[in-house]
């Protein structure tokens, strides 16, 4: 589940086939998914910024921020709240539910989170590779033109086909994608132009111009009642050898679309609730970054502060094994190079948690600010002018050098 300012999306797994359950049933996009999932899974917890909760705005890890809530198969849960990007377009600034510690991580975008429902949705309309298709048949403007494939090659009738004739067609039903949907339930005037696909992977798709001033057309495919958008690029690729579709005559009549199933329960006067109760659990601690098993997705709101016992973020532990303590760690920490760069991703069965230097720990001195470096600066003098030292601003941003450059951003804590 993913829970932004005013809305919640729930996405689970239903009969093998990634639904959002929240917009009614709605098929969604398994590539934007997986690109979560598979985000999360290589998730790596970097340093802490700050422990300072009046400052979570200023990282958009508050109420601003985007939970995202797993649930395995077993229906364990665990939740992390993401903010903004962090110093590189790698990073993003993290929080775990019930903790006021801002740590930096890196694995996942925040683009791939913070996008509409429709984004979500899966626009495939149909997909078939040309060896998969064996035959064509295409009947629009009243007229109609049949293709079929043998060991020679395709025919019409009794001529051969041209690759530069056929090619066009198998290209465009190699993969049809919407522009947009419509939801509600339509009732067209016309009998469409249609397109009838033999292979395996069969089927019949149906094609309504809108309005002859417009280049947009609807499309309902034999395999789901699903109404699409397409383009005038789709139907140019299909009914080049026998004329567009004509347009609608009068405007389509729309019907609401039926209730959804959110709908459906608030009516009865039913209503969802958790199997197990979320207990709050206060830590400090970065997140283990395994999120292996996840069979559903499931939502919360967002700036929740609960999550529940005994779930560690993205790994669930062994059974027997000892919840870790609260506090904050006190070991040495070992050296780390911040990640500047885009650097190929390992999934990690689990990350350590960094320990917080006394310059990460820094942030109680004073109040953060965020340097954007001009052109003829340097570390020098962006430390003078602060009144704080370079190696300060080194450690604050986890820097190794003092080059700098126009446009990079500093961090820097200006005591009270």
């Amino acid at each position: 589940g993913i829970g932004r300012p005013g809305k919640t999306l729930t996405i689970e797994k239903v009969g093998g086939v990634w639904t959002i359950t929240s917009e009614g049933n709605l098929r969604a996009d398994p590539a934007a998914v997986n690109q979560v999932i598979g985000g999360l899974s290589r998730f790596k917890p970097g340093s802490l910024v700050s422990d300072n909760p009046a400052k979570q705005g200023l990282f958009q890890v508050d109420s601003s921020g985007s939970i995202v809530t797993l649930t395995d198969r077993e229906g364990n849960k665990c939740s992390i709240i993401i903010g903004k990007m962090g110093p590189s377009f790698s990073e993003v600034y993290f929080r775990i539910p019930g903790t006021t510690v801002v740590y930096l991580g890196s694995g996942i975008t925040t683009w791939s989170l913070n996008k509409e429902v429709r984004d979500w949705r899966d626009k495939t309309i149909f997909a078939a590779p040309a060896e998969a298709v064996t035959g064509v048949k295409i009947v629009s403007a009243g007229k109609s033109r049949e293709y079929t494939r043998d060991s020679t090659g395709w025919t019409s009738g009794r001529e051969t086909v041209p690759t530069e004739t056929i090619n066009p067609i198998l290209n465009t039903l190699a993969g049809i994608r919407a522009d947009d949907f419509i939801d509600s339930t339509v009732e067209f005037s016309e009998p469409p132009a249609t397109v009838e696909v033999s292979g395996a992977a069969g089927a019949t798709l149906n094609f309504y111009r809108l309005r002859s001033d417009t280049d947009k057309y609807a499309v309902v495919s034999s395999a789901s009642p699903q109404v699409y958008i397409v383009g005038r690029h789709v139907a140019s690729g299909l009914f080049k050898t026998v004329g567009e579709p004509k347009a609608l005559s009068v405007p389509v009549a729309a019907r609401p679309a039926p209730p959804t199933r959110k709908e459906s329960a608030a009516a009865s006067g039913r209503a969802r609730t958790p199997a197990t109760p979320p207990v709050t659990r206060r830590t400090s601690t970065p997140p283990a970054t395994s999120a292996g098993g996840a069979g559903a997705v499931t939502g919360s709101k967002t700036g929740a502060t609960t999550e529940p016992a005994k779930v560690n973020p993205f790994k669930q532990k062994p059974a027997g094994e000892q919840q870790p303590p609260g506090n904050r760690v006190s070991t040495p920490a070992p050296a780390r190079t911040p990640a500047r760069t885009p650097a190929r991703q390992q999934t990690q069965p689990a990350v350590k948690t960094p320990a917080q230097t006394p310059a990460q720990a820094g942030e109680d001195e004073g109040e953060l600010t965020v340097h954007i470096v001009k052109k003829g600066e340097t570390m020098t003098t962006i430390a003078k002018n602060y009144g704080v030292t370079v190696e300060q601003i080194l450690k604050w941003n986890l820097l190794k050098s003092i080059s700098v450059s126009p446009g990079q951003e500093l961090y820097v804590f200006l005591r009270k």
